[in-house]
């Protein structure tokens, strides 16, 4: 695989660099991504675009680099592992584009049935200030109930709101101990109620 990257033997890639195979500008980010694993003092991940010489097919890597050690502890080299992810980068592109769409149909759908809700609530309004329903009545009882079944139907159609842009970002790491200091310093200040200082 590494002498279609580079369209040469093993025998004609040892000794050389980087330099020697790819231009100038990937031959620098080769070589940053190297000296950046040899400081880290452990294995760093990342992902590269390459272009294979002997046929020029793209592919995104995600490599694994980390630093090789001497007798004496010094940084020798650096090992690199490098698997194709391009299929997978597909993939994931592709289900970020579908979640995409069903979250523009979902908030078109959600406004629209928030509008129907808003005049509903204006109809039964209207009713109440006509005041033709007499008090006490089956009916004042119906409409009351209809009137709560359109809040509860607003207030749930409104909370799947805050759930619409998932899927549509990568998932990330959170350090969880700077995400406890920061609600820790937001929350600091407050003290329970009753008691005095």
């Amino acid at each position: 695989m590494f002498e279609r990257f580079f369209g040469a033997k093993v025998s004609e890639i040892l000794g050389k660099t980087d330099y020697d195979f790819v231009d100038r500008y990937q031959a620098d980010s080769f070589r940053e991504k190297d000296l950046e694993a040899a400081l880290a003092e452990k294995p760093t991940v990342n992902e590269e675009w390459i272009t294979f010489a002997a046929d020029g097919k793209r592919t995104i890597l995600e490599t694994i680099k980390t630093p090789m050690y001497g007798p004496e502890g010094n940084v020798t080299g650096v090992l690199g592992i490098g698997r194709d992810i391009t299929e997978r980068k597909k993939s994931e592109d592709a289900i970020r584009e579908v979640n995409r769409k069903l979250n523009l149909l979902s908030t078109i759908t959600r406004h629209d049935i928030l509008n129907q809700i808003t005049g509903a609530a204006g109809y039964l309004e209207m009713i109440e200030l006509e005041d033709e329903i007499p008090p006490g009545t089956k009916t004042e009882g119906y409409l009351e109930k209809v009137s709560g079944a359109v809040d509860t139907i607003e207030r749930q159609i409104t909370f799947t709101g805050y759930y619409k842009d998932l899927g549509e970002q990568a998932p990330d790491w959170f350090n969880v101990g700077s995400v406890i200091e920061r609600v820790g310093g937001q929350t600091h200040h407050l003290k329970p109620s009753g008691l005095s200082t």
